[in-house]
C-alpha cells in the first residue's frame, strides 16, 4: 500500500472519530439541559347570565330557568357577577336584563328591601292621601297592617249625607317611602298611606276619594270579620237610631201613668183606687171674648158705603170709631125695634147689622 493511501486512511479516521466524539458530546450536552414546560392555560371563571331577556321586577322563582353559567377568562370576568345561583332564589330583578347580561347583587331585590315584591299577584299599589285621625293617629298606616276604609260623604242636604264601609281587610304596603314598620311598633304618621288593591278595588278607590274622605279602620292580625250586612248609614238613620236609645233608655217605672216624672222611678198606687178613677179631670179651654160690631151705611146719590164700628155691649164705641174687624154680634142695645130704617142723601142711615161671627 502507497504511503499516500496511508495517509489517507489514517486522516479519514481520525476525522470520523473527531466527528463521533463531537456528536455524542452534542448529545450528552442536550440530554443535560431540562426539558422546556409548555406555557400554561389562561385561569377561566364561570359567571352566571341571563338566558332570555328579563324584565325590570320579574320573580326569581327558579333560577335554573333563567340563568345559566358562562366561562370566562379570569382576566376578563366581570368583578362583581355571581357564581352561586343559590342566592337568586325568591328574588326580584331591580332592572331589565338582556340576554347574556351577567347578573349581580345590586340587581337584586326581596320582600323587605321592595315594595313590588310585597304585592299579591293581581294588586296593584295605590297611594292615599289621608291625615291623623284618619289613620288612628299613625296605626293604621304602619306597613303590613289591615285594615277597612270607610267612606264619608257630606251633602248639602243632611239626608243625603251617609257613611259606608268601602272595602274590607285591605294591606298598607308603605307609609309615605317607608316599607318597614318601626321595630319598637311605634305608629308612623304620614301624609300618603299605600294599599295593595286589586283593579277593581283601584277605581273605587279613586272615585270614593274625589267624592268624600276616606278613613282607616285598623284591624287585629288575624281577624276575619267579614263585612255587616247593613249597607251604610244615613246622618237621618244616626238621628232615629240616637233618639230610639234615648228612648229604650228610659225605664217604664220614671213617669207615672200620667207621664209625670216620679222621684225614686216607683210609680205610687194609691190603696182602692182603680186607674181610671186617677185620671185627671179635663181643663175647660179658656172663654173666648165677645166682640159686637154696629155698622153705618152711608148713601150719596147713587153710591152706597158701609163703615163698621166695634162697640161694647150697651153700643158705646170702643177706641177708633172707624175701627175695622171681623164681624161680630150686634149688642142688644143697638137692636132697632124698626128694622128698615131710611136714610136720606148725603146723610148716615142706621140699619140692623148682620150677626157677626166670633173671634
Amino acid at each position: 500500500m502507497k504511503p499516500k493511501t496511508m495517509i489517507l486512511m489514517v486522516v479519514a479516521i481520525v476525522c470520523g472519530l473527531g466527528a463521533s466524539y463531537m456528536t455524542s458530546r452534542l448529545l450528552a450536552e442536550r440530554d443535560e439541559q431540562p426539558q422546556q414546560q409548555p406555557a400554561p392555560e389562561p385561569a377561566k371563571v364561570k359567571i352566571l347570565v341571563a338566558k332570555t331577556n328579563l324584565d325590570h321586577g320579574a320573580a326569581i322563582k327558579e333560577p335554573k330557568d333563567l340563568f345559566v353559567e358562562k366561562t370566562f377568562a379570569a382576566e376578563d370576568a366581570p368583578k362583581d357577577g355571581l357564581t352561586d345561583i343559590k342566592v337568586l332564589k325568591d328574588k326580584f330583578l331591580k332592572r331589565h336584563l338582556r340576554k347574556n347580561d351577567h347578573v349581580t347583587l345590586d340587581d337584586l331585590m326581596d320582600e323587605k328591601t321592595s315594595l313590588l315584591a310585597k304585592l299579591p299577584d293581581g294588586y296593584r299599589g295605590v297611594g292615599v292621601t289621608v291625615t291623623n285621625d284618619a289613620t288612628a293617629s299613625g296605626f293604621a298606616s304602619l306597613p303590613g297592617s289591615k285594615v277597612d276604609i270607610l267612606w264619608t260623604v257630606k251633602s248639602p242636604n243632611d239626608d243625603n249625607t251617609f257613611v259606608k264601609i268601602l272595602l274590607i281587610d285591605v294591606l298598607v304596603l308603605a307609609a309615605d317611602t317607608k316599607t318597614e314598620r318601626d321595630p319598637d311598633g311605634k305608629a308612623m304618621l304620614a301624609s300618603i298611606v299605600t294599599l295593595a288593591l286589586n283593579q277593581s278595588d283601584c277605581m273605587k278607590i279613586d272615585l270614593a276619594k274625589r267624592y268624600g274622605s276616606l278613613t282607616f279602620a285598623l284591624r287585629r292580625f288575624g281577624d276575619t270579620t267579614p263585612a255587616p250586612e247593613q249597607d251604610g248609614l244615613t246622618y237621618k238613620q244616626l238621628l232615629g237610631a240616637e233618639r230610639a236609645d234615648k228612648k229604650d233608655k228610659k225605664s217604664p217605672t220614671e213617669v207615672d201613668e200620667f207621664g209625670d216624672p216620679v222621684e225614686g222611678g216607683v210609680v205610687p198606687v194609691l190603696p182602692g183606687v182603680k186607674k181610671d178613677e186617677t185620671e185627671k179631670p179635663a181643663v175647660a179651654p179658656p172663654p173666648v171674648k165677645k166682640r159686637y160690631y154696629h155698622y153705618v151705611h152711608y148713601r150719596q146719590g147713587d153710591k152706597t158705603w158701609k163703615q163698621q164700628i166695634e162697640v161694647d155691649i150697651n153700643g158705646n164705641p170702643i177706641g177708633d170709631e172707624a175701627q175695622q174687624g171681623p164681624p161680630g154680634d150686634v149688642p142688644p142695645a143697638l137692636q132697632p125695634s124698626n128694622p128698615t130704617v131710611g136714610a136720606q142723601p148725603g146723610a148716615p142711615a142706621q140699619e140692623p147689622a148682620p150677626a157677626g161671627k166670633k173671634d
